[in-house]
């Protein structure tokens, strides 16, 4: 996946733009890249191009990025690393 964010990053992709509110998927609306990572490496490189991870979805209790990711894929090490990591950084920058 990496590889293909990239991609889109190098060519201009919003790395905050939010999902539309449909039927097609079972994520909630307002869904931006980052609550969409599997992977810290993959969340470094969407933070890095400037992705917002105080950005709230529709979700129960409109979670950051985050608080989404341990919440619905908590029991994946890599997402926890992710989340992790989101955390970290949001901290760093709120200082």
């Amino acid at each position: 996946m990496r590889p293909l964010v990239r991609v889109l990053l190098d060519a201009g992709a919003d790395p905050n733009l939010r999902d539309a509110d449909t039927d097609m998927f079972m994520d909630p609306p307002g869904m931006t890249p980052l609550m969409h990572v599997s992977d810290p490496e993959t969340a470094k490189l969407l933070l890095d191009a400037g992705a917002d991870p105080s950005l709230r979805n529709e979700y129960s209790g409109r979670p950051t990025a985050a608080e989404y990711i341990r919440s619905v894929y908590g029991h994946y090490k890599d997402c926890r690393a992710a989340a992790d990591l989101i955390e970290r950084y949001q901290r760093r920058k709120s200082r």
